[in-house]
């Protein structure tokens, strides 16, 4: 699972799930480091249950690192994404 470690004046520093990325989703087969965003796109980051999405306009300090969670913690996340998702 991809976490980043992302803040700026409106999100609290600290470790967060990526859920979306431009075009690339949790659940995609795409190479996320061959996404560029556009004006419009949505970033969609998680902590601890929280869904945060940002404007890929806003500035946020992005560290990205690759590291395991747990399969629950993965069907959680996977299950927020949907439901937010379907209900925009």
């Amino acid at each position: 699972m991809l976490l980043v470690t992302a803040g700026n004046d409106k999100i609290k520093e600290g470790e967060y799930i990526l859920l979306e990325f431009g075009r690339w989703h949790i659940g995609s087969l795409e190479n996320l480091f061959e996404v560029s965003l556009t004006d419009d796109d949505v970033i969609l980051l998680m902590k601890d249950g929280v869904l945060v999405p940002c404007s890929s306009n806003e500035e946020i300090k992005v560290e990205f690192d690759i590291k395991r969670i747990g399969k629950e913690e993965k069907l959680r996340a996977i299950e927020a994404y949907r439901q937010w998702k379907f209900e925009e």
